[in-house]
């Protein structure tokens, strides 16, 4: 019996010593790309940030990020919560046919002020003599779980706001596969439809006739990351014409940019 107390003390002393050691002489990546941001830093050290708390909660922070097989970890840890505990969400990112997800809950009303105030200003400096039309645009979880913002309360809340605008209401023509699947982006080749429906609302409208094209790099979407789960990755499919292939785009050198579909998220190219 005292035999198995020793082994597991030496066991965990040898864990902690080679991860310790592992951290301090293995350099680790100052940006992750699986989640898409920087990673924290080291901490300064100072008499006030010690003496607050700061230091040790960024020194937390700091050590989670720059943990040895951090994304490793990060995997066996949503496995085992989705598949393993059988969990509905892991870090609020949850799987569901075939989507994944990323909850926003409940409804945040500062940053919605915040957006009511940006809009404002833009109407009263640039457009008091323009028609404004404004649509809210559902996020996908809408259409894939309970959990999620009442997207009538939502649109309730912002139009009450902004008198000027006149009101597009998107939430009834879509769907969770009008969405890519590791991602919160509109599929393109999916939208013909709403694209109609807000520029006939609008007075105006767009052409009929498009080919579609492929990337033929997989997309994984911004969730991939952030889920740490091995994913089929998405097709980005895009829609060309002659009027799209004309068009002149200032600052790039077309409307889709091809060297951005070979970057760190191949959704910027659009």
């Amino acid at each position: 019996m005292k035999i198995q107390k020793y082994l597991s003390v030496i066991f965990c002393g040898i864990f902690i010593l080679f991860f310790s050691l592992w951290c301090y002489f293995v350099p680790t990546p100052e940006y992750s790309e699986s989640e898409r941001r920087t990673l924290a830093k080291f901490p300064e050290i100072t008499i006030d940030s010690i003496w607050s708390g700061e230091f040790a909660n960024n020194f937390e922070e700091y050590t989670t990020d720059r943990f040895p097989m951090r994304d490793t970890w990060r995997s066996i840890k949503a496995y085992t919560r989705l598949y393993g505990l059988l969990q509905s969400e892991n870090n609020s990112v949850f799987v569901k046919d075939g989507h994944i997800s990323k909850l926003e809950y409940p409804m945040d009303t500062q940053m919605l002020d915040y957006a009511v105030t940006l809009f404002n200003k833009l109407q009263k400096n640039h457009f008091q003599n323009n028609d404004v039309y404004f649509a809210v645009i559902p996020d996908k979880n809408q259409y894939l779980t309970d959990l999620k913002i009442d997207i009538k309360e939502l649109e309730s809340y912002l139009y009450d706001k902004l008198p000027f605008c006149t009101p597009i209401y998107l939430e009834e023509l879509l769907s969770k596969d009008d969405y890519y699947y590791t991602d919160s982006h509109w599929r393109q080749d999916k939208i013909i439809d709403v694209a109609e429906y807000i520029t006939n609302s609008m007075g105006t409208d767009i052409p009929k006739t498009y080919n579609e094209c492929q990337l033929e790099i997989p997309f994984n979407g911004v969730y991939v990351g952030q889920s740490a789960l091995k994913c089929k990755p998405d097709t980005i499919t895009y829609l060309t014409n002659d009027i799209i292939n004309n068009l002149q785009v200032e600052g790039a050198n077309a409307v889709y940019d091809m060297k951005k579909a070979n970057g760190k998220d191949a959704y910027e190219f659009f």
